[in-house]
């Protein structure tokens, strides 16, 4: 693991962005394996909308400061990341369903197929059940839904970006405005129907919008200063230290104590959280907010640098996307050739066979095709997830 193809030359690498995403696919794995030890970990795909949005946006935002932004360039990228490792466990899918699933079961899976192939799959399990229930267990793509909404974003986000920039109007205006009525329209969402909330893209499109919001900060520096100001006499007062911290010493120390609250508000939704809970309404903001922080505290703080960027979390981090294709689709099918929950040791295995399926399939499949893409090397890699 001492060195990993590039991602993209347009991004600065941070291993602790890929021990982010480690600590959002891992939860995500044990709650549908292991339901009763993770009982919040679908919490990890909204952990990983912001990432995705943080990354994407840095590669726009950065293009269109240089003067380069191509939309052929950037779709191309999109689809020599994407579809590599898709069409290859779409492809398996198809040929255990052939074998295992009744011939209604294996008409359900073609259309699932042919939704997750095109990236609407999210507006077609809209019309059929809901994410949580007994039946959707028993629907090998169900997972593909976050992917659907991921694409979507993507053809909106960058024409939407350009536009702002290409008029001259404010990016952080627009992007903040869009953040706050998908917000608004996810919170009315839940309460009027939470199945149809659960899918919909304009409804998740704030939090990838929480990620496009770290990113225009980063790039363009515009924290605003009254923010910043009032952080600091929050936090640095004589009734939280009996000696107030050097002015030098306090952004480092802010960086971190905005680390370790984002990480146990992440720790908190995992343990705390019910997959009854309306979702994605008030309640996403704790992994949001969660994640939005650890990426904002920046690679040098304590618990970035310790517990993201240590080896074997960048490693699951890099592997996260075909772990994600791979787990969903094993753990169903064992349950419907089962017919009932599994016992512990059949799905020990499958977590175990899809880590071995997602190293694979990243080493022969996508690493590759990003460098089919004339990407170089570097010691790591980010890519965002879905991608």
């Amino acid at each position: 693991m001492s060195k990993f193809p590039e991602h993209n030359p347009h991004l600065h690498y941070r291993p602790d962005i890929d021990g982010l995403r480690a600590l959002a696919i891992l939860p995500v794995v044990a709650f549908h394996a292991f339901p009763r030890y993770s009982p919040g970990g679908f919490i990890g795909v909204d952990i990983f909308f912001v990432i995705s949005g943080y990354l994407i946006s840095l590669i726009i935002f950065r293009s269109l400061e240089r003067g380069d932004f191509s939309f052929a360039d950037f779709y191309m990228r999109r689809v020599r990341r994407i579809f590599p490792a898709l069409i290859t466990v779409l492809a398996v899918s198809f040929i255990i369903g052939w074998f295992v699933l009744l011939p209604d079961e294996f008409k359900q899976l073609s259309k699932h197929i042919a939704a997750s192939a095109g990236f609407v799959q999210n507006i077609v399990l809209r019309r059929e059940a809901g994410y949580f229930d007994v039946a959707s267990e028993l629907k090998p793509l169900l997972h593909l839904w976050s992917l659907s909404v991921e694409e979507q974003f993507y053809l909106f986000f960058p024409l939407f970006i350009w536009l702002l920039w290409r008029k001259g109007l404010n990016l952080l205006t627009g992007i903040v405005l869009v953040m706050l009525i998908s917000f608004l329209l996810a919170r009315k969402g839940v309460d009027i129907n939470t199945v149809k909330a659960f899918f919909w893209t304009h409804l998740r499109m704030w939090e990838l919008m929480a990620g496009a919001l770290l990113a225009h900060i980063q790039v363009f520096g515009d924290w605003p200063e009254l923010l910043m100001k009032g952080l600091r006499c929050l936090v640095f007062n004589h009734i939280i230290f009996r000696q107030v911290p050097e002015p030098s010493r306090q952004p480092a120390l802010l960086h971190n104590l905005a680390a370790g609250f984002g990480l146990a508000l992440i720790f908190a939704g995992i343990a705390f959280y019910r997959a009854e809970m309306p979702w994605p309404g008030p309640h996403a903001l704790v992994p949001v907010l969660g994640a939005m922080l650890l990426i904002a505290a920046g690679p040098q703080t304590w618990i970035n640098r310790t517990l993201l960027a240590n080896k074997p979390m960048i490693w699951i981090g890099l592997i996260s996307y075909p772990l994600y294709l791979w787990h969903w689709p094993l753990l169903s099918f064992l349950r419907i050739m089962e017919g009932d929950m599994p016992a512990r040791e059949w799905r020990i295995a499958v977590v175990l066979t899809s880590f071995i399926l997602a190293a694979l399939t990243w080493r022969l499949i996508e690493r590759p095709a990003r460098r089919g893409g004339g990407g170089g090397r570097h010691p790591g890699k980010n890519r965002h997830f879905g991608g």
